[in-house]
C-alpha cells in the first residue's frame, strides 16, 4: 500500500499487474501453507460471503461483457447513437471488449488483496499496527510532495509534470486523488491518536506531566497530522479538502462519544474545530484554494452538462452497460455541445455514474451495495466494542471521505488509493472477539 501510490499511483496496467502478481503470489503462498498448518480453518472471506459474492457478480458480468455474445441479447439493450458513423458491427456488450476483460482481472486482483486483508487483520492488534504503518507511509508521500512542489521544481518523481503546475501532486498524476490519499492519512492518523491518548490512562492511575514520553509522543503523532494536512492544502483540491473535514470530524466525534465523552462537549469541540481547519483550508491552502472555491457555480454548471451528457448515456443502456473500462470511447459516441474541451475525457468525474455507465444500473449498483453491507459491518463493530476502535472508526471515516469525493471525481478509480481504501475498511470488518 505503502509502495503502489510510487509509480504514478500505479494507474497504469503495468504496475498494477505487477501489484497482482505480488498480491495473488502472496495468497498462493497462505493457501498452501494454511492448509498444511491448520486444514480445517475457515477463510476469514467466507464470514463475510455475501460481499464477495456480488464483487464476483460484477467481475463474471465484465467477462461476458467482453464476449462475442451480442448476438442472443436484444438490440434495444445494446443501443447506441443514432447519430454515430456507421463502423464494424460489435459483437461484444462492451464496445472495448479487451478493456473490460483486463477489467474484471483488475477487479479479481482487489477482491484477492482484501480476502488477504481481512485474514492478517483477524489477529489481535496486527490490524491496527497495519495502520500505524499506513499513516508513517502516508506522512512520508505527504513530505515528499510537499518538498517535489517547493524544493525540486515541481516534479514527478520519475519526469515532468504535465499538469497542476504549481499544485501538489505527490506521485500522483491527479492532485485530486492524491488529496484522497492524503485524506485517508489524516483519518487514519485522528482515529489513532485519539485511541492512543487514552491508551497512557489505562497503565497509570496519574496523569503524565507535558514533557512525558507519552505527550511528547501524541505531540509527534500531532506533527505528522499537520505535515499531511499542509500537503493536502497544497493540493488546492477544493472536495479534497472539503470531504477531509468532514470525515474527520466523523472519526472525531464517533471515536470521542465511544469514550465516553459527551455528546454535547464532543459535538462543540468537533464543530470548533471544523471551523478552525476551514480558515486554515481557506487561509494557509493559499489564493487557489480559496479562488477555487468561490468559483465554484461556475464549473458546477459545466460540471452539470457533462453529468446530463452521461446520465443520457446510461439512459440507452440501462441494463448492460457499455464495458467495465469503456467509459472514455463510449463517451465520445455521445458528446455534444456544450461539452467541446478538453478533446478527450477519459473519466467520468463521478464514480457511480461511471460503474452506471460501464457495468448498467443493475451490476453497477453491486460495488455500492458492497460498500453499504460493509459499513453496515463496520457500525456493528463499533456499537459493540469499548477498546479497540481505532481501525473500525477510521474506516467508517474512510468510507465517508471515499463516498463524498467520488461524488465529483474519480479518486476511488485509481489503484494505489482502492488498495488503502479496502485494506482499511477490511481491517475495520475483520472478525475478531468483542472488545479486541
Amino acid at each position: 500500500m505503502v509502495l503502489a501510490p510510487i509509480p504514478l499511483a500505479s494507474h497504469r496496467p503495468v504496475w498494477w499487474l505487477l501489484l497482482g502478481i505480488v498480491i495473488s503470489g502472496i495468497a498462493v503462498w497462505h493457501l498452501v501453507r494454511g492448509s498444511r498448518i491448520a486444514p480445517d480453518r475457515t477463510l476469514q472471506m467466507f464470514k463475510h460471503a455475501p460481499l464477495f459474492l456480488m464483487g464476483l457478480a460484477v467481475v463474471v458480468f465484465a467477462v461476458l461483457q467482453g464476449l462475442p455474445i451480442a448476438a442472443i441479447i436484444p438490440d434495444a439493450l445494446l443501443r447506441l447513437p443514432e447519430t454515430m458513423v456507421p463502423g464494424p458491427v460489435l459483437h461484444t456488450i462492451s464496445i472495448v471488449p479487451d478493456a473490460s476483460i483486463l477489467g474484471a482481472l483488475r477487479i479479481t486482483i482487489y477482491l484477492c488483496f482484501v480476502a488477504l486483508v481481512l485474514e492478517a487483520a483477524a489477529q489481535p492488534n496486527r490490524g491496527e499496527r497495519m495502520g500505524w504503518l499506513l499513516f508513517f507511509g502516508i506522512t512520508a508521500h505527504a513530505v515528499w510532495g510537499l518538498v517535489s512542489l517547493n524544493f525540486l521544481g515541481d516534479t514527478l518523481l520519475f519526469g515532468e509534470k504535465t499538469a497542476y503546475q504549481g499544485m501538489a501532486t505527490g506521485t500522483f498524476v491527479n492532485r485530486n486523488s492524491y488529496a484522497t490519499f492524503l485524506g485517508f492519512g489524516i483519518v487514519l492518523g485522528i482515529a489513532l491518536s485519539l485511541d492512543r491518548r487514552i491508551a497512557p490512562r489505562i497503565r497509570a492511575s496519574r496523569d503524565p506531566g507535558w514533557l512525558s514520553p507519552e505527550r511528547i509522543e501524541m505531540l509527534g503523532i500531532w506533527a505528522m497530522i499537520a505535515m499531511i494536512t499542509l500537503a493536502l492544502l497544497a493540493t488546492q483540491s477544493r472536495m479534497g479538502v472539503g470531504a477531509t473535514a468532514v470525515a474527520g470530524l466523523l472519526t472525531f466525534v464517533v471515536m470521542r462519544i465511544k469514550q465516553g465523552h459527551s455528546t454535547a462537549a464532543t459535538l462543540l469541540t468537533g464543530g470548533i474545530g471544523f471551523v478552525i481547519f476551514a480558515a486554515i483550508a481557506l487561509l494557509r491552502g493559499g489564493q487557489g484554494v480559496l479562488e477555487r472555491f468561490i468559483f465554484v457555480e461556475g464549473a458546477s454548471e459545466t460540471r452539470a452538462d457533462f453529468y446530463s451528457q452521461i446520465l443520457g448515456m446510461i439512459g440507452n443502456r440501462p441494463f448492460t452497460g457499455y464495458g467495465l473500462d469503456a467509459f472514455a470511447p463510449a463517451f465520445e459516441l455521445h458528446r455534444a455541445p456544450p461539452i467541446t474541451a478538453p478533446l478527450y475525457l477519459d473519466m467520468a468525474h463521478n464514480s457511480y455514474l461511471t460503474l452506471w455507465a460501464e457495468m448498467g444500473l443493475l451490476f453497477g449498483s453491486l460495488p455500492i451495495l458492497a460498500l453499504i453491507g460493509a459499513a453496515v459491518i463496520i457500525l456493528r463493530r463499533i456499537a459493540r466494542r469499548t477498546t479497540d476502535l481505532a481501525m473500525p472508526v477510521a474506516a467508517l471515516g474512510i468510507i465517508c471521505l471515499g463516498g463524498l469525493h467520488s461524488l465529483v471525481d474519480f479518486s476511488l478509480e485509481i489503484p494505489a488509493n482502492v488498495l488503502v481504501f479496502l485494506a482499511v475498511i477490511a481491517i475495520g470488518a475483520a472478525h475478531r472477539p468483542i472488545g479486541r
